[in-house]
């Protein structure tokens, strides 16, 4: 996949943006603040429908203004033939999304376009909380499974009213159930999504964090869940096991006004030697890990969709070491990359197109 021209009008910092990719390398160079990151989330934004810095659609507009409008061109594998993307964000509507020219909804619209993103926010995943890597999980899951991302929709809703009713002085019993039943139903559906995409990741991984860190350790990825110790790929399982807590916890969940188990509490740790390195690992591995860990998104949606997908680095070159950076390009090659960097001097690639940005102007070099 080779995105081809990026436009933009009235999105974060810029009024206005109309800038072309090489199919290969490309360097966005500019000071912190100049709006070398708003271009790298509006791209990875066509992936997934959300900014990887967790913000509303409505902070994604310029200040001031009411709408904005982002839109994209690229070619699939061995493809002549461009395809349009095109999103329209309001503050008094609903977005709008569009596939050459025509109107979508976010399921149609998802999986489209693919990206990675890697960014220095990624580095807080082991340390961070759950909350955070739940999100990664499923704005990746979304993109490769666009289904997903309905599914996902349908049990959070059904989360919000089930915990709006258990807030209630009596709840009702028989209304109770049925959401508890919905919840069941969409939650497992939920968790099998999501532990299916670890364990797809989880060998590749372990492979190239062995080939970075030169062995020693093992790496090794787990969805961690509260219903079981071992995934098992059985719907009828888990939801017998989904079943059996929401009972054990029943005057829990009464006593405390909200549901206590499900995929919304859910996990992905990872270890090494079976070691949780949230508290044994040094900051080396962590960095090593997450590099582990995109690579593998990487690979693994070449694998499903049979193009590589544009690779985004936005400021994460500074937080790499040389080997690391060196282990980062090798897996790279046959892959278009854009690359935000402070510091040109620093950082130079044979035949990159080069961009300079100052207070949202991006001029190429």
């Amino acid at each position: 996949m080779v995105l081809k021209n990026l436009k933009l009008s009235q999105f974060r910092s810029y009024p206005y943006l109309d800038i072309s990719f090489s199919p290969n390398t490309n360097i966005i160079c500019g000071k912190n603040a100049q709006g070398k990151t708003n271009i790298v989330e509006a791209i990875h934004y066509f992936s997934t429908l959300k900014s990887h810095r967790f913000v509303s659609d409505k902070e994604l507009i310029l200040t001031g203004k009411d709408s904005a409008q982002l839109q994209i061109e690229f070619q699939k594998e061995q493809s002549e033939r461009r395809h349009k993307m095109k999103i329209l964000l309001s503050k008094s509507a609903r977005r709008e999304l569009y596939l050459n020219e025509v109107k979508e909804d976010n399921a149609s619209f998802l999986g489209g376009f693919h990206s990675v993103m890697f960014s220095p926010e990624d580095l807080n995943l082991i340390k961070g909380d759950k909350e955070q890597r739940r999100k990664f999980l499923d704005a990746d899951v979304c993109q490769i499974r666009p289904r997903y991302y309905k599914i996902l929709k349908y049990y959070n809703s059904i989360l919000r009213n089930r915990n709006k009713l258990l807030k209630e002085e009596n709840p009702n019993p028989e209304l109770l159930q049925v959401y508890t039943e919905k919840l069941v139903e969409f939650g497992t559906e939920v968790i099998i999504y999501r532990a299916l995409f670890v364990e797809r990741l989880k060998e590749t991984a372990k492979k190239i964090y062995g080939e970075i860190a030169n062995g020693g350790e093992e790496l090794n990825l787990r969805y961690e869940s509260e219903l079981f110790d071992h995934f098992v790929e059985d719907k009828s399982v888990i939801r017998s096991c989904f079943y059996h807590h929401l009972e054990k916890v029943q005057k829990e969940e009464l006593l405390f006004r909200t549901t206590r188990v499900g995929p919304h509490r859910d996990d992905l740790e990872f270890y090494l030697d079976d070691k949780n390195v949230k508290i044994y690992a040094s900051q080396g591995q962590q960095r090593t890990i997450i590099l582990a860990l995109k690579l593998s998104e990487l690979l693994f949606i070449k694998e499903l969709t049979g193009s590589y997908p544009v690779l985004l680095l936005d400021d994460i070159l500074s937080e790499l070491d040389r080997d690391r950076q060196e282990s980062l390009f090798s897996y790279i090659r046959n892959c278009q990359t854009i690359i935000t960097i402070t510091d040109a001097q620093k950082f130079e690639v044979e035949g990159a197109k080069n961009f300079l940005v100052e207070q949202s102007v991006v001029t190429e070099l």
